[in-house]
């Protein structure tokens, strides 16, 4: 299953930590996990279907590749390529 980490999501929804923290307690995701205090909290992504995520994004989150440059992702983002 992919998953989101609270970090990816500040990542990738220009959103703060805190407030991600806040939409888990307050329980706006569906399915959400914590793995421990130090390893933190997994988000399903079926929380996100329906919302527009990029395919780059998503081929990015399953293969963990984050050497891309944030200007690149940003084109990808915005033209959906």
């Amino acid at each position: 299953m992919n998953v989101f980490t609270v970090k990816k999501l500040v990542l990738h929804m220009v959103k703060s930590e805190e407030t991600i923290k806040r939409w888990l307690r307050l329980g706006r995701f569906s399915d959400t996990y914590l793995i421990s205090d130090k390893e933190g909290w997994r988000i399903p992504m079926h929380n996100f279907i329906g919302v527009a995520i990029p395919n780059a994004l998503i081929q990015m989150i399953r293969t963990e590749n984050y050497g891309k440059s944030l200007i690149k992702l940003a084109y990808e983002a915005v033209t959906f390529s």
